[in-house]
């Protein structure tokens, strides 16, 4: 506005100036520059408040607290924050809100783990789906990567297992896979007995015995047991035992042993004999070597004229209550026993 200013002095004198009169109301123009966003793997984000106006005042403000009056502030906590800007040419000051908000971090993995059962197996992963931060994600166990719900084989161990989301935000988790101790068991030692002998078998195991839920024997021919540590054989024949033990988990280990037989042969017959003897050499019979005969089928007793004197059938080897006394019967059916 054109205005004209007049001054007159004490003896009616005036003097004219013409004056042009502006008005200043203009706002400060307010920007932001820097990230909105505090990155997954950033502690704070720093961003400037830009205004067209000279040298302004700045006051920063969150939650009705001033908390800065520089252009640019770090800032840690997402939150609403707003700048006040002034002109200090006409006082004249305007405001603005920024949103700062934190980039999501995956919070946690949802796997499955196999644990390994018996000794010299491998466990299993499956990575099921990751919680938190933004699809999609990659995974790595150690360096290599692995498919979701794709079952893995692994050795015992520790790994290292990353996942990562598309905003390449981490998190990790440690996977143990067991290791698990080995156990065996012994058959025992290799034996060689006469026929109708016994041995008894020692097995032996890593594991106590009362840890074994199961023990199985076979062939099962001539043991005492099938389901005992230390059965008692008695083979008419070369026989290759072999056992097998579980443990809890059904974890299975054997071995063998052999029990060799001898097959000798042969009997003993007395060739002379005292009647009535207390000594135990009275009775006439025949003994088995070995075993090797079950039982006589006749035994017949000739004096040296060819007269029988003594018949007996199918009696017991080598036991003498069946055998001849030495006495001698004339009449013939008394001579016949045990038919």
């Amino acid at each position: 506005e054109n205005i004209e200013m007049i001054a007159v002095n004490e003896y009616g004198c005036e003097s004219k100036i013409p004056l042009n009169i502006t008005a200043d109301f203009a706002r400060p123009t307010i920007d932001f520059t820097g990230d909105q966003i505090i990155a997954c793997n950033d502690t704070s984000t720093m961003i400037t408040a830009v205004s067209n106006t000279n040298n302004p005042e700045i006051m920063w403000d969150q939650i009705g607290q001033n908390i800065s009056q520089l252009e640019t502030i770090n800032i840690i906590d997402p939150g609403k924050y707003t700048v006040i800007i002034t002109n200090p040419t006409n006082g004249c000051s305007d405001s603005k809100s920024i949103d700062i908000s934190k980039q999501p971090n995956p919070e946690s993995i949802d796997y499955d783990i196999a644990q390994p059962l018996c000794f010299g197996e491998n466990g299993a992963l499956t990575w099921n789906e990751v919680i938190g931060g933004t699809s999609p994600y990659t995974a790595h166990i150690n360096t290599n990567a692995i498919a979701q719900n794709v079952m893995i084989s692994l050795n015992s161990g520790s790994y290292l297992m990353q996942v990562v989301d598309i905003n390449g935000c981490t998190l990790a988790a440690e996977i143990n896979i067991d290791t698990l101790s080995d156990f065996k068991v012994n058959a025992g030692r290799d034996t060689v007995i006469n026929l109708s002998e016994s041995y008894q078998i020692n097995a032996s195991s890593d594991l106590p015995w009362s840890s074994v839920t199961e023990i199985n024997w076979s062939p099962a021919t001539s043991l005492s047991c099938v389901d005992c540590p230390n059965p008692i054989a008695s083979p008419e024949e070369s026989t290759e035992y072999s056992i097998i033990i579980k443990d809890k988990n059904d974890c299975i280990r054997t071995d063998k042993v052999w029990v060799r037989v001898k097959n000798n042969k042969g009997y003993v017959v007395p060739n002379i004999i005292h009647p009535g003897s207390t000594s135990g050499n009275g009775i006439f019979t025949i003994y088995p070597e070995f075993a090797s005969i079950l039982s006589i089928k006749f035994l017949r007793i000739y004096n040296r004229w060819g007269n029988i004197v003594f018949v007996a059938f199918d009696i017991p080897a080598g036991d003498p209550q069946y055998g001849w006394d030495g006495t001698f019967a004339p009449d013939l059916s008394l001579l016949v026993r045990w038919k």
